[in-house]
This record gives C-alpha cells, structure tokens and sequence, in this order.
C-alpha cells in the first residue's frame, strides 16, 4: 500500500465534546478487532517476501517482527491476563517483548516466517473472539489491543517510507494557507489539560490539570517544506550558532546537512522527517522557539476559535520533556509510558496522515528521542511576547521572502529516503535506558475555572471503526 492511498484525517476546527461512553458489544468488538487486522495486512499486500523479513531502514525492525509483536500482545493482554488463560506461546513471549528484544537486536533473533506469522495471528485472533463470546468485552483492554494494532500500523508505515516501499518519498501531506512562518496571539489565562474522565485514553493523557500560561504567539500552520528549503539554502544546516551543543554533535556525527523529502514534497505541504534538533535550530534560526506542549494544546483545543491549520498532517515536536501529568497513576502497566518518563524524550502532539484515522486525537501524547528523523514528524513555531515582536517580525519577514522565492524555483526530486538520526523509535515502543519515577508539572489549581472542551475522539472505537 502506497502512503498516498492512507485515508487523511482533515482537520475542520473544534469539535464536540465527546460524551459519555457507549456501551460496546462483543459483536461490535469483534468487527472492530476484524477491520483493523484487515487494514494491518492491507499495508503489506504485495510486498515481496524479502522485504517483510530484513530490516527496512536503520534501527526499524523487520515488517514480520510487527506482525508476531500484534500477535503476541493480543494474546497476552485479551486471553492470558482478561480470560487467565496460558500463553498460546511462550517460546515466543520473550522474542516479540518490545523490552526484552529491542529494535538493534530483531534482525538477529529467529522470527517466525510469513506463514507461520499469519497462522499464529489467526490462532491467536480465533481464542480472542472465543472468549469474547464468552466473556464480553473488557473496559480497557479490548479498546487498549485494538490501537496497539492501529499503532503499529504507522510504525511499519515508518519503516516502508525509509526504504521506498509504500512509492514515495515526499510527506504526502495536502499543501497548508502559510509558511509556517506567520505566528498568531494567544492571551493570557488557565485552560484544563488532559483526557476526560469519559471515554479511552492513556494514562499519560490523564489526570485533566489546570495549566495557566502567559501570552505568547504560535505559528498558525507548520512550516512547509518550501521555507526549509529556505533554511537550508541559507545556511541552516551550516550555522553554528543556531545548534544546540548536542543537536551540532549529533548533525556532525551523521553528517546531516538538510531534509530530502523537503526537496521531493509539495512546496506548500508541511515538511517531515524532521528531528527534534533539525526543528529546534529552525526555530533558533528565525528568532523563535518550539512551543510546550500546554502552549500548543491550549492554541489547538482551549479556545472557542480554532488558531492552528493543518494539524493531522505531520506530528508536531514540542519542547516539552515527556513527563507525568500533576497526579499521574500508571495504568494498566507501568511499561506504556512511566519509563520513559524525564529521560530526555521530547513530546510531539497532533497526529500524521500515516495515523490511522480513528486514532487522531487531540490529548493523545507522543514521544521520541530528540534525534529521531524517521517519523512522520514536522514542526509549528512559537514565539514569547517577551522575545522582541519588531526583530522577530523582521527576521521572519525575511525568511518569508526566501520561502517565496524558494517555492517559485519549485522542489526537485530526491531519491534518498530520509535518515533516521541514530535509532528507532515510537511512542511505548523503545527500551529506556533506565526506569525514572514520574514528575509532575506544577500548575495552579483555579475551582473556578470554566469548564473547557478537549475532546479525545475516542469514545467507542469499535463503532467509529464500523462507521468509517
């Protein structure tokens, strides 16, 4: 499956605040669990077996690896811990651990064959539905294994893009109204972070927490891929003085000196495959910074008027640590999220177009290393009040005339997929290296603070997966 052929999520401003959630039936819960698992092998029809069995691009794992990993998470969580009953496999349990067998290691460990992958899903997919049957479905659970699935979808749609196999090399996105470059005012006041209480959400989403920010400005769309040419060509990747002391290192030691797809997207499309340390010296570069995560949920969700365009895009970094809401409990296990929790991961929000469409969630968080390139990652800009309005203004305007410029010349092909930066990665996905406690953000509590819509888009998957 190309990417261009992945259903796009449009943005089209606020939305309704989800409510209660529905009840699911084992019926609707087992047509949910049977779409997304034809949708799964849909990405991978076609491809040679080869392809499937050999690591597709530096630090991702093998495509069959996915496969035995939805398998054997199903079967951990829907029939061993839901239902009490034994491993289907466990000679197989350590091998398609996401901790026990990190990415570097999976090309070296015996994996199951295609067929013998295919079998195993089924096998593993015919006791779920049985207790199902039986049981009913669980709260969390079922919800919890059916966007793992969907998850990873766009994990083996990383890896297909980094070699060429979904047949192209551009972001795919759909051109945005902008720069990227043209910033808009948010005022002053506190909004409510986080999940409701209502519907599936993660436990790193939760508990919703009162955060009051001061005025600043953000970039009302990502910057496209013509003003990082903008950038490039003058001097982006050259400029000392706009890297940080790691990002420089880390662009020295792999001799990154621009972004392909910038040059094979649309020149009006978002740039991705971006690293966190390429979108920190952009943003150094033109005088502005990356926004916190509060500063881009309260832009994209605490307002009546919506201030972003074209989030669902590109995954937007943020210069936010991944760390624990004020009052985080870890839920159903500890593994998800809390051990990644303060060891130098950055938080992206929004979601992509290789997200699967009933994924795309306002309060989802995800998180990678700052030198992850291979996701389908952009950037949004932001700005204090406080960082000198008329310099800012005039170095933006600047670098706004280079991106005209730039977009004029038009963006050639390039067919080199982008790099990843050192390893792999994805939300809940890679091995840290160790286990920290979870922190915090201080935020001042107001009981008077107006209730604010921050809808998850998740309430009853199953049914959205039916309807869609």
């Amino acid at each position: 499956m190309r990417l261009s052929d992945v259903a796009v999520w449009r943005f089209e401003g606020p939305f309704e605040a989800d409510g209660p959630r529905a009840e699911l039936s084992s019926e609707s819960v087992a047509a949910a669990l049977t779409k997304a698992r034809s949708y799964t092998l849909r990405l991978i029809d076609g491809l040679p077996l080869e392809a499937l069995h050999r690591p597709l691009g530096p630090f991702m794992s093998p495509l069959i690896w996915d496969l035995g990993h939805i398998a054997a998470y199903e079967d951990l969580w829907l029939s061993h811990r839901c239902a009490g009953s034994a491993l289907l496999r466990p000679d197989l349990a350590s091998v398609y651990d996401a901790f026990e067998t990190p990415r570097a290691t999976r090309v070296d460990v015996p994996l199951l064959a295609y067929g013998d992958a295919l079998s195993f899903m089924q096998e593993v997919r015919d006791r779920t539905l049985a207790t199902l049957a039986d049981r009913g479905p669980h709260p969390v659970f079922h919800e919890m294994v059916l966007r793992h699935e969907l998850q990873h979808t766009e994990t083996m749609l990383q890896a297909m893009r980094l070699s060429g196999l979904d047949g192209a090399h551009g972001s795919g996105a759909e051109a945005v109204d902008g720069t990227g470059l043209e910033l808009v005012d948010v005022p002053a006041g506190c909004f409510r972070m986080g999940a409701s209480e209502d519907g599936f959400a993660y436990d790193n989403e939760r508990p919703r927490h009162v955060v009051e920010l001061t005025p600043y400005r953000i970039a009302r769309t990502p910057v496209t891929n013509a003003s990082w040419l903008a950038f490039t060509e003058g001097g982006g990747y050259r400029r000392r003085e706009w890297w940080s002391d790691e990002g420089w290192s880390w662009k020295e030691k792999y001799d990154i000196g621009d972004c392909p797809s910038s040059r094979s997207g649309h020149p009006d499309a978002p740039v991705c495959h971006v690293s966190w340390f390429e979108a920190d010296a952009f943003a150094r570069g033109h005088g502005l910074r990356l926004p916190t995560e509060a500063e881009w949920a309260k832009a994209a969700t605490g307002g009546g008027e919506a201030l972003l365009h074209g989030v669902g895009s590109v995954w937007e970094w943020t210069a936010t640590e991944f760390a624990g809401y004020p009052g985080f409990v870890a839920e159903p296990y500890r593994e998800y999220s809390e051990v990644f929790f303060n060891r130098g991961y950055r938080v992206l929000r929004g979601w992509s177009r290789a997200t699967h469409p009933d994924l795309a969630s306002w309060s989802f968080r995800n998180w990678d290393l700052r030198q992850r390139r291979q996701l389908f990652a952009g950037v949004r800009l932001a700005a204090s009040r406080s960082m000198g309005t008329s310099a800012t203004t005039a170095m933006v305007a600047a670098w706004e005339s280079r991106a005209v410029r730039g977009k004029a010349r038009g963006c050639g092909e390039s067919p080199t997929p982008p790099a990843a930066g050192g390893h792999g990665g994805g939300a809940g996905e890679t091995a840290p290296p160790s286990r920290g406690p979870s922190v915090g953000e201080a935020v001042r509590s107001s009981e008077a603070l107006p209730e604010v819509s921050i809808p998850s888009r998740r309430v009853d998957l199953a049914s959205k997966l039916l309807s869609s």
